[in-house]
């Protein structure tokens, strides 16, 4: 899914972080904020460590990263194109 060029910033960018560089893997899902359908800007992403059948990406769209127990809905990562496309860079699809 990633091309070399992306591998190494992948790469990059953990180790300045000191993390270890793990890409998300087709079948893995992440946390969806349903305004990313609003069209609203802009796109925001954080990430948490991967656990179970998560990748630890958090997906949203504005200026407000909002608490409540339901502002995320589970997507696989092979919705993301369908969900919000402008997360794919960050996710290391495009």
């Amino acid at each position: 899914m990633l091309d070399d060029d992306q591998r190494d910033e992948w790469a990059r960018v953990a180790s300045l972080h000191g993390v270890a560089s793990s890409p998300p893997l087709l079948g893995e899902k992440l946390g969806v904020a349903l305004n990313v359908r609003d069209g609203l800007w802009p796109v925001n992403g954080l990430r948490h460590p991967p656990a179970a059948d998560t990748c630890g990406w958090y997906v949203w769209a504005g200026e407000e990263l909002r608490a409540d127990d339901d502002f995320f809905k589970p997507v696989h990562l092979e919705q993301v194109e369908e969900w919000c496309p402008a997360a794919l860079a960050f996710l290391g699809m495009r």
